[in-house]
């Protein structure tokens, strides 16, 4: 249990309930003279001495209860319930309802997904046993076998997301869920994550959002340091898949600012259209000009070149004549990893609607 400020009151109604059981605190600060525990005591720690690694190392007992978010302990924090849970329900980590400064009681038993760069957390379950749930991520305490939380790497660089890691670990790499028991209740001091808590948990496994219940968090490539970068696979990386936007935004710009009738088309105007971006799973775009402009475009070939861009003309795919009009026109804009195939066409729909 990290301290973080000295609090006897937290320990009062444990040390009555629990005498022999031992209390671990680490302090990264000065110690206080006088011991607060009965059977226990306060671990001085160095500054880049990892926390975790070391209090679970000095752990001797099968199971370990970390008093993570805690606000203080009482009659309902049921350790022999939880300790008998984790026997019946062969899960390696439980918890229990948490209530908050909200002063509501949650159950707090999450599932979690992860698919297509976003990680999300919603209220439920995956079926129940001896009236407790089976989960993917709770918040608050934990008791846990301490065989298990040794067979893991606590990440300390990850801050105050590291148990959102834990139990990302646990689902991803050991394939194992978690459960939660109702009945065993624990005040907590917060049960949320903010955008900058979540930031190096998001750096750490290429995350790009999160959805905890109704709340959204979304991060930039800037912000968590990526770059595109295509791999095989169905789905783009939100990078990529920005730096395709980009693209066609600078294509539909300098089209604007010339005067030339350009519009989305095949699968890019679907996207548009139906989740208002690029879809993830696409791998060019299609646009179609009016192909009496076709000679136009030439015009801002060499500006969007100076943006990293380049516009390749067939002017071999022109020809004349339909209804008066000429017919075709082929052109590609490339960037580093994209490439937009645009398509002449005699006449559109936006031109009559102008």
């Amino acid at each position: 249990y990290t301290m973080e400020k000295d609090n006897t009151s937290d320990f009062k109604y444990f040390q009555q309930a629990y005498p022999n059981v031992t209390v671990l605190a680490a302090k990264k600060k000065v110690i206080p003279k006088e011991n607060i525990f009965q059977n226990g005591k306060y671990i001085q720690l160095g500054e880049s001495v990892p926390v975790w690694k070391t209090l679970i190392g000095k752990v001797n007992t099968p199971y370990t209860f970390i008093a993570h978010d805690l606000a203080n302990i009482d009659k309902d924090s049921r350790f022999e319930r939880l300790i008998r849970a984790i026997s019946q329900l062969n899960v390696p980590i439980v918890g229990g309802a948490t209530k908050g400064a909200e002063g509501t009681w949650k159950l707090n038993c999450y599932q979690s997904a992860t698919q297509n760069y976003t990680h999300v957390l919603r209220m439920g379950y995956h079926n129940s046993l001896h009236e407790c749930l089976y989960c993917n991520h709770f918040y608050g305490p934990i008791m846990a076998k301490t065989e298990f939380l040794k067979s893991i790497t606590m990440d300390e660089s990850l801050g105050d997301v590291i148990f959102l890691d834990l139990f990302y670990q646990t689902l991803a790499n050991k394939h194992q869920n978690v459960a939660v028991c109702p009945d065993v209740m624990f005040h907590v001091k917060d049960g949320n994550y903010s955008k900058s808590q979540l930031l190096p948990f998001a750096k750490k496994v290429d995350i790009h959002k999160f959805v905890i219940d109704d709340n959204i968090v979304q991060f930039s490539c800037s912000e968590i340091g990526k770059v595109c970068s295509l791999s095989r696979g169905m789905a783009v990386s939100p990078c990529c898949l920005q730096d395709l936007s980009n693209t066609i935004k600078s294509l539909f710009k300098k089209c604007q600012e010339y005067d030339i009738i350009c519009e989305l088309q095949e699968g890019t105007l679907l996207g548009a259209v139906k989740l208002g971006k690029v879809l993830p799973w696409d791998m060019d775009a299609d646009v179609t000009f009016l192909s009496s402009h076709f000679e136009a475009l030439q015009k801002f070939g060499s500006s969007l070149q100076a943006k990293g861009y380049n516009l390749a003309m067939d002017f071999n795919s022109l020809s004349c004549c339909k209804d008066g009009r000429k017919v075709g026109g082929k052109a590609k804009l490339t960037s580093a990893h994209w490439t937009v195939e645009l398509y002449g066409q005699h006449i559109m729909d936006s031109e009559q609607l102008i």
